[in-house]
């Protein structure tokens, strides 16, 4: 009688049914955390700046009155052939480097001569129009280390090349990616006997203990770069670079095969991104179901049991 009469207790929070609305709750937020992650990654591998180039805004710097020296075309063609053509084409379209056809047009002359000069103060200044080429092409210009006078021939020379345009890019063929990683890793010496990539740059899957680190990691190099990695792979336009390839260039194979290499490699890198996704948003599901089957395993416990009482 006293059984009948008595009332049934309280069941704690750890034994109340999990309702349909936390079940909801909680898979939406195990949803919104993977979407997170996963966006992180893609972020990680994917987003490049993409800012577009646009003309500078700069107004014409003032002058003392007196007319800029001009320089010598000849002198300015020997030097841009020299220092400038592994980047920058004159009509022949980007490379490394913007196009510099008409670009007395988009600048001052003024302003040019800065730049031809001393380059990394200008973008280190924080010149608009620096920044700007910085953005749209992820290299910086190195300072070619020229004095006001080649300057001012180079900018003559840019200023009326005479009609004559450097030839577009011609992109390498022909090249073989196994020996291009042979080339980057130093299973194969270099004809000119430099030094091999690797130890100072790294690619996905290179080595056991992978590459160097005293350069930038190049699995996404042919992206960054496109057609003008060929430019850079054949002058090798780079500070550092240059002074241990100065005269220990690449051969027309050797670019060739680095380049099929790169090529490839950017390809399988973009390949993995999707795997990454896959496995990012499994793992993230298996670990919330976890948690939430930790939390909740005596709720779930406490439904069961009374159902199996009842039943027999």
């Amino acid at each position: 009688m006293s059984n009948q009469n008595k009332q049934p207790s309280e069941k704690s929070w750890g034994q109340q049914p999990v309702t349909y609305r936390e079940l909801i709750v909680f898979f939406s937020l195990s949803v919104i955390v993977v979407i997170t992650f996963a966006g992180l990654l893609v972020w990680k591998y994917i987003i490049q700046v993409d800012t577009p180039l646009v003309e500078a805004t700069q107004s014409e710097p003032e002058s003392n009155g007196q007319p800029a020296a001009q320089g010598s075309r000849g002198s300015g063609q020997g030097i841009f052939e020299d220092s400038c053509i592994a980047c920058h084409t004159i009509g022949g379209g980007p490379g490394l480097g913007p196009d510099l056809e008409e670009v007395t047009d988009r600048q001052t002359r003024e302003w040019l001569l800065e730049w031809i000069q001393r380059p990394d103060e200008v973008l280190a200044g924080g010149d608009q129009y620096a920044t700007e080429l910085f953005q749209e092409y992820n290299l910086a210009m190195p300072n070619p280390g020229l004095s006001e006078t080649q300057a001012r021939d180079v900018l003559a020379y840019l200023e009326n090349p005479g009609g004559e345009t450097s030839q577009e890019i011609v992109l390498p063929e022909g090249g073989e990616p196994e020996k291009g990683k042979a080339i980057f890793t130093g299973s194969v010496r270099l004809t000119n006997g430099g030094p091999p990539c690797m130890s100072c740059h790294n690619t996905t899957g290179v080595g056991e203990l992978g590459g160097g680190t005293l350069g930038p990691d190049l699995t996404n190099v042919y992206s960054r770069y496109e057609e003008g990695l060929s430019s850079a792979l054949d002058g090798l336009p780079f500070p550092t670079m240059q002074g241990v390839f100065a005269d220990k260039p690449l051969t027309e194979d050797e670019v060739a095969d680095l380049y099929a290499y790169f090529e490839q490699i950017d390809q399988k890198a973009s390949e993995q991104i999707s795997y990454d996704f896959v496995w990012l948003g499994l793992g993230g599901f298996l670990v919330f179901s976890l948690l939430g089957h930790l939390k909740w395993r005596k709720r779930l416990t406490g439904v069961r049991k009374p159902l199996l009482g009842g039943s027999k």
